[in-house]
């Protein structure tokens, strides 16, 4: 799947939970005007906000209501965690890259600031 299959699939599953939810174009289009301004990387910031605010409410009630040694829900919210966290690292490392860039600073790359903690890799 490539990058184009890949977000028409996401848009088509949040626009049906949107519509369960009761989101209207209106909420979508305020939404717009708040990041249609900025570039790529503040557009993912954005995105990212609200995903990840959501996502953090959700597993903070769920974890607060669940008692199950192996639960589905509490697998998910951990795969989402993982990957929320990974790309806002990524899309962190590649604003440092860029600003280092354009001021001549050693890039955050090859300083090794790309790699994990040892706390963030203790399984």
């Amino acid at each position: 799947m490539d990058t184009v299959q890949a977000l028409d699939f996401t848009i088509h599953q949040a626009d049906e939970a949107a519509h369960l939810f009761g989101v209207t174009p209106g909420q979508v289009a305020e939404s717009l005007r708040g990041v249609n301004h900025t570039d790529q990387q503040g557009r993912g910031a954005h995105a990212a906000n609200g995903a990840l605010g959501a996502l953090i409410d959700l597993a903070m009630t769920h974890r607060r209501d669940c008692g199950r040694p192996d639960c589905p829900t509490c697998t998910a919210i951990r795969h989402a965690l993982a990957a929320n966290l990974a790309s806002l690292r990524t899309m962190r490392l590649e604003a440092i890259e860029r600003s280092a860039e354009s001021t001549g600073v050693v890039s955050a790359w090859s300083v090794g600031v790309a790699q994990p903690s040892a706390s963030e890799t203790a399984d």
